[in-house]
């Protein structure tokens, strides 16, 4: 007896498109989790260099063209940096009392890369 016509005759027919459907799931899950996460980075990067652009101002307050007391406020940079979601790593007083120079770090926060980013920014005061 022979099986009816509309009955594959072969048991591995058709199992190809669930295969490639799996791969195809993995692929796109793989990339979005790939995109996310550099869209992620991109985001604390932009946080970090705000950040270090903040506390620069903040160590600058101190300097007497601004009028502040003379000396740098490292401690107001530190707070802003805090307040920004980052932690103060450096602080170059080469060009006291007119310009500084920070770096801060930021917490990257992804689900597979466990990272920390510095960034700097320095800030300048031209007196009239």
């Amino acid at each position: 007896m022979t099986a009816p016509r509309w009955l594959p005759q072969d048991r591995a027919a058709g199992a190809s498109a669930p295969t490639t459907l799996l791969v195809l799931g993995l692929v796109t899950l793989g990339l979005t989790v790939a995109i996310a996460s550099l869209g992620r980075a991109t985001v604390a990067l932009q946080h970090g260099t705000a950040a270090a652009d903040a506390a620069a101002l903040a160590v600058l307050t101190g300097s007497p063209l601004a009028g502040g007391s003379g000396s740098p406020n490292v401690e107001a940079a530190a707070d802003v940096a805090r307040d920004n979601g980052a932690s103060l790593v450096r602080v170059e007083l080469a060009g006291w009392p007119r310009s500084v120079v920070v770096a801060v770090a930021v917490d990257l926060d992804l689900p597979l890369v466990d990272g920390v980013v510095t960034t700097e920014a320095a800030a300048a005061l031209h007196p009239p």
